[in-house]
């Protein structure tokens, strides 16, 4: 079997893998790590008028949980946009028991 040879960028490693087939090289393969790509998606502050006494719960909640009360108030948004937008089949059997079926 050939030796893979070593690359000077990706557009060469490209090009060499159009051209020739993997399977002569899969011994020489190694496991690449995972790659994790970070995207930063716009966010829009907002404002929301609550009452004192429900903002205050939600201090004394997001406290017990190490967050601030906007991070929870956030979560939860988040969450409930998940179980609105994805049937509970999608979500897996986690998802079933969080929304109490």
């Amino acid at each position: 079997m050939p030796k893979l040879p070593k690359f000077e960028n990706e557009e060469e490693a490209a090009d060499f893998f159009d051209t020739n087939d993997l399977a002569d090289y899969w011994d020489d393969m190694v496991e690449a790590e995972d790659i994790v790509v970070e995207v930063e998606i716009p966010r829009k502050q907002i404002s929301l008028r609550l009452p004192l006494p429900i903002i205050e719960q939600l201090k004394t909640m997001a406290a017990k949980e190490g967050v601030s009360y906007q991070n929870l108030i956030q979560q939860w948004i988040l969450e409930k946009l998940e179980v609105q937008t994805f049937p509970v089949q999608q979500r897996g059997e986690q998802a079933k028991v969080a929304v109490g079926s």
